[in-house]
């Protein structure tokens, strides 16, 4: 297995592992995730860890240059762009973003946490089928 397998493979887990709750609890989880939006340097965290994270799944591009592949290195480009807005102006993100997902309902929410629970299955079977 090598470096371009693992990528995908490490982040369709966390994917999975982050957004699995959300479909079983989505009650709890939403009521944590609130919790965690309304603290003032958790986001700026967060944004930080999704800025270095999609910076080094875009510059992984020469190993996805063809194909179907290509997914990944757009994906890195979007989770950078939350990263970066979430670092600068978490507030206005929680405000204007995540607060009308999260008070929307607990079916809209779960459909949004199973795209996201496919999306990280299918990021595992590119890098298994790489």
């Amino acid at each position: 297995m090598n470096f371009a397998q693992i990528v995908p493979i490490m982040i369709g887990s966390m994917i999975i592992l982050t957004r699995l709750p959300i479909v079983i609890y989505p009650t709890k989880t939403i009521k944590v995730f609130m919790d965690m939006m309304e603290d003032k340097n958790l986001p700026r965290l967060l944004g930080g860890f999704n800025t270095v994270l999609g910076l080094f799944l875009m510059l992984m591009f020469e190993y996805y240059v063809s194909g179907i592949y290509l997914i990944i290195p757009l994906i890195g480009a979007l989770v950078f762009l939350v990263g970066v807005s979430l670092m600068w102006v978490p507030e206005i993100v929680y405000k204007k973003l995540v607060k009308p997902i999260l008070k929307s309902g607990d079916a809209r929410i779960r459909f949004f946490a199973l795209i996201g629970v496919i999306l990280g299955a299918y990021l595992v079977w590119l890098g298994c089928d790489y």
